[in-house]
């Protein structure tokens, strides 16, 4: 998930746990409300937003680019009155220009004399106190979904797709066209437009997400490119996409350039075979993937303490939950590696070009989820 491009479906690619990844590059940084930091790293920090549904969202503003404005922005995170301000900025009349500034594109707003953030904004002590929900929530999910989890990963070792495990868990699984279809649909979440935005910080170490192609229309498959920031298969992956999808689609390179494009990225054998899973419709596998997909979606639903999350949070519930699910599947996704039921491919660490095998696969699109994207669509015009 990176920043947005004004394209017909860019919003697509922000599907990826229907986030976007406002930066790529994310910052460690302490926890503590009286950290010391430069203003470069609040820029960092707003950078690391992360957004729900389409459309566009004010923490996509320029302004937030301006470490002033950044420093502004975590300074309203809980609400102040202006006078707590005059530190950061001596010039009244340059903070009150500010202030306009960040109202009007929707990142502050005045109440009660104080400015506060839009958006849930989990960083300083309240991080700890979240943390330790997500960690205890997937602790008691992990042996509930472990079994099911073991079985799907088992099932493609006869596929010839055993390097594809921690993709499968993520992208078509947790971060799954069934899961978004089914969340929104029973309203679990918010909708798909307009969209919402949070910032947790410092974000998961495991946040992974799923960018689906094509972005510029809607047919009957995505290619679905999981990634995370460390990683480079954005860039890779993502601008190979057409020789990627149409290759995995027919099993052969569709042309000479496809073909190059797929041994720079590893994904087609010296023999001509196609290492790129493919999905349709009446594989058992597309059927267990949405039967886990469902049965995960129970299972969180019990387990999470949605209030407690929106209460530290401060949102409402089907914001929190929006929050509460991505970083719990991601520590599931840490779970699971620990204990080496999945496997996260190498192109995940780094942003130099490597083999690509693992991270991408092409999948039936599920109509459910094509009408929500539609119907969104026709909102957001």
């Amino acid at each position: 998930m990176q920043r947005k491009e004004q394209r017909f479906l860019t919003w697509m690619v922000l599907l990826g746990g229907l986030m976007c990844l406002f930066a790529a590059q994310i910052l460690s940084l302490q926890t503590t409300d009286d950290r010391k930091s430069t203003l470069s790293e609040d820029v960092q920090v707003l950078k690391s937003a992360m957004s729900h549904g389409m459309g566009s969202s004010p923490l996509e503003s320029s302004l937030i680019w301006d470490p002033m404005n950044a420093a502004i922005i975590i300074k309203c995170r809980k609400g102040v009155p202006k006078r707590d301000l005059l530190g950061l900025v001596q010039d009244v009349k340059q903070l009150d220009e500010r202030l306009k500034a960040l109202e009007t594109a929707g990142l502050l707003r005045l109440s009660h004399d104080q400015f506060r953030v839009t958006f849930p904004f989990i960083f300083g002590k309240e991080h700890g106190e979240y943390f330790k929900l997500v960690r205890a929530v997937a602790r008691s999910l992990a042996p509930k979904i472990k079994p099911q989890v073991q079985q799907m990963v088992s099932a493609l070792n006869p596929l010839g797709w055993n390097g594809w495990s921690y993709h499968f868990v993520w992208s078509e699984l947790f971060d799954s066209q069934f899961i978004w279809s089914r969340m929104v649909t029973d309203k679990i979440v918010p909708p798909l437009h307009p969209a919402i935005e949070w910032i947790v910080y410092p974000p998961h170490p495991f946040l992974t997400g799923t960018n689906y192609y094509p972005d510029d229309e809607l047919r009957e498959q995505f290619l679905d490119v999981t990634w995370t920031p460390k990683g480079s298969t954005i860039h890779f992956i993502g601008g190979n996409w057409r020789a990627i999808y149409n290759s995995a689609l027919i099993g052969k390179p569709a042309s000479q350039a496809d073909q190059q494009s797929l041994n720079k990225l590893g994904l087609i054998e010296p023999n001509g075979k196609i290492l790129i899973p493919v999905i349709h419709k009446d594989a058992p596998l597309y059927e267990e993937l949405q039967d886990m997909a469902f049965r995960y979606i129970k299972l969180i639903q019990q387990e999470v303490p949605i209030k407690e999350f929106a209460r530290i949070a401060d949102t409402d519930q089907r914001t929190a939950m929006a929050m509460a699910y991505h970083d719990v599947s991601w520590e599931l996704l840490r779970i699971f590696t620990e204990e080496k039921i999945i496997e996260r491919p190498p192109a995940f660490e780094t942003t130099t070009p490597v083999n690509y095998v693992g991270v991408c696969g092409v999948v039936d699109a599920y109509p459910p989820f094509i009408q929500l994207l539609k119907e969104a669509i026709a909102s957001e015009r």
